[in-house]
C-alpha cells in the first residue's frame, strides 16, 4: 500500500469514527436536555408543596 493510500484508508477510519462519536454526542445532549426538564418539573412540585400549614403541635 502506497503513502496515499495509506492516508486515505487513515481518513476514511477518522470519518467513521467521527461520524459515531457526533451520534454519542448528539444522544448525550438529548437526554441531558429531557434530564434537566425533568429536574425543573421536580423543582417545580416541590416549591408548590412547601406552602403548607405546619401541624398544631408545633
Amino acid at each position: 500500500m502506497d503513502r496515499i493510500e495509506a492516508i486515505e484508508a487513515r481518513l476514511a477510519w477518522l470519518e467513521k469514527s467521527l461520524a459515531e462519536l457526533d451520534e454519542v454526542v448528539r444522544t448525550t445532549a438529548d437526554e441531558m436536555r429531557r434530564l434537566r426538564g425533568e429536574i425543573d418539573a421536580m423543582r417545580d412540585d416541590s416549591v408548590a408543596g412547601t406552602d403548607f400549614e405546619k401541624p398544631p403541635h408545633y
